[in-house]
């Protein structure tokens, strides 16, 4: 079961998107699949790092007064991917696509 708050769906979408396109391109160019697909996941980690960046902006954050307590509070929307904020996937899936790398040679 996928779990995703807001535009956290986004994630596996850039990976998958990213990589399929840039070993097509690779089968095209006569390059390496292993290189491709490197390639691939950093410029997706690149891409999800700077998307989630942009949607999980603190700025903005709505100010609201709740009038019973008087407490301000801000209310932002989150977007993450397995309750993980969408930017920080851009250092999650690069460590464990490399940790399966190395495993299986």
């Amino acid at each position: 079961m996928l779990v995703w708050k807001g535009w956290g769906i986004v994630v596996p979408l850039v990976y998958v998107g990213v990589v399929i396109a840039a070993r097509e391109a690779s089968r095209a160019a006569g390059i390496s699949d292993n290189i491709a697909i490197w390639a691939g996941v950093i410029l997706s980690a690149v891409l999800v790092w700077f998307a989630g960046r942009k949607l999980n902006d603190p700025s903005k954050a709505k100010r609201v007064f709740d009038a019973e307590t008087g407490q301000e509070m801000l209310l932002c929307d989150t977007h993450t991917f397995f309750w993980i904020k969408a930017e920080y996937w851009a250092f999650i899936i690069p460590l464990i696509l490399g940790a399966i790398f190395l495993i299986n040679g």
